[in-house]
C-alpha cells in the first residue's frame, strides 16, 4: 500500500504542477502523460489485493443478502473461482505483454521509457490479487461445508 499510496501523490504532484506551469508560464511538463499513465498503473494494480484482502470492492447485494447462509457462500464461491480465474488470465497475459515488449524493445513516444517494468508490476498486483481471492475462495468454500 505504500507503494502504491507514494504513486498516487506523485501522479497528482506531476499533475498539479503541470496545470500550474500551463497557467502561469504556458509551458508543460514534457511527457505528463505518459508519466501519469504510468503512475496510475502501478497505484491502481498494486491497490487491487490490499482492498480485496479489506473487503473494500463494492458488491451489489440486493439479490444475495435474501438467500440462506449456505447459498450465499455458494454464490461466493462461484464469484471468487471466477474473479481468480479472471485474473490468473490477466497476470499470464500482462506477463507474455511485458516479455514480449521487452523482447522488441517498446517504449514510450515521448519520454523514450520501456513499458515491461509496468506492465510487470500490473501483472504482480494481479498475481497478488488472485492470492487473496484463493484464500478467500478457501474460506467461502468452508463456509458453505459448514452452514
Amino acid at each position: 500500500m505504500v507503494v502504491s499510496g507514494v504513486t498516487l501523490v506523485a501522479a497528482m504532484v506531476v499533475i498539479c504542477m503541470n496545470v500550474l506551469l500551463r497557467a502561469l508560464f504556458g509551458l508543460a511538463i514534457l511527457g505528463s502523460i505518459e508519466i501519469i499513465g504510468y503512475l496510475a498503473g502501478i497505484t491502481f494494480s498494486l491497490a487491487l489485493a490490499h482492498t480485496a484482502a479489506q473487503q473494500g470492492h463494492i458488491t451489489v447485494e440486493v439479490l444475495v443478502s435474501r438467500l440462506s447462509p449456505r447459498a450465499q457462500a455458494i454464490v461466493d464461491s462461484m464469484t471468487g473461482f471466477l474473479s481468480m480465474g479472471f485474473f490468473a488470465l490477466s497476470v499470464m497475459y500482462c506477463a507474455r505483454y511485458a516479455t514480449r515488449s521487452w523482447q522488441i524493445g517498446e517504449i514510450s513516444e515521448v519520454l523514450e521509457i520501456p513499458f515491461f517494468p509496468f506492465i510487470y508490476v500490473v501483472a504482480f498486483g494481479c498475481l497478488m490479487l488472485c492470492l487473496v481471492l484463493l484464500v478467500q475462495f478457501i474460506e467461502s468454500l468452508g463456509q458453505m461445508v459448514r452452514k
